[in-house]
């Protein structure tokens, strides 16, 4: 090798260094308010793009547990971040409801496994998506064939409303906007409902994915 190819390697070699991508690592317990903690915004802000749970996350005990971990997932995917992430179960909800999260990259359960495996085919980001403008969202879901469609919601106060399910909640102290809506986005299985914490499930689209009529 030549002293202008070591001088070049020199100079080159720490810019690679920094292209490559930025991982958090998640460890320790994984309770409820474990996932609470986490500021998935904060991360990405900082350059996170991917984020690696150390622990088997289990699911399909604790109904709060599960959604705050799936908002977790929804906040992943807004933000771009890919999660690397082995499951123990599913949350108490349709399988068909996630495809649109990060699925896990394997499960210790053998009777999810063939649910599991169907998440990892189906996944693809821009699944299922709200975008926000002036007075107005819209949601589009293409999760399966049956549920395709785009709904449009108008109007502040329903609009609050629907920022607010965005949000781990426990319906019993929502107020009565949130409660009649309900029922309609749970129907259209935008919501994920366990016990009686609830989620809505479409995640803000941040940036549009290549190709575009992806979505």
């Amino acid at each position: 090798m030549t002293k202008t190819q070591k001088m070049a390697d020199a100079h080159v070699t720490p810019l690679l260094l920094g292209l490559g991508p930025r991982t958090e690592h998640l460890s320790g317990s994984l309770d409820a308010g474990a996932f609470t903690q986490l500021d998935i915004a904060a991360l990405a802000m900082h350059g996170c793009d991917r984020l690696k749970i150390n622990s088997t996350v289990e699911l399909g005990r604790n109904a709060e547990h599960d959604i705050r971990f799936m908002h977790l997932l929804r906040q992943s995917a807004s933000h771009g971040i890919t999660v690397s992430w082995q499951a123990d179960g599913l949350p108490d909800c349709p399988p068909s409801y996630l495809h649109h999260l990060p699925p896990p990259h394997s499960t210790l359960s053998a009777d999810t496994q063939s649910m599991v495996d169907q998440w990892r085919d189906e996944y693809t980001y821009g699944l299922c998506y709200y975008r926000q403008g002036p007075g107005f969202w819209q949601i589009r879901d293409g999760r399966s064939a049956g549920r395709r469609g785009r709904f449009t919601a108008v109007g502040e106060k329903v609009i609050q409303t629907l920022a607010q399910l965005t949000q781990p909640a426990d319906a019993m102290h929502l107020p009565e906007l949130a409660t009649d809506m309900l029922q309609s986005l749970h129907n259209a299985g935008l919501t994920a409902q366990i016990g009686p914490w609830v989620l809505l499930l479409p995640y803000r689209l941040r940036r549009w994915p290549i190709p575009a009529y992806g979505i």
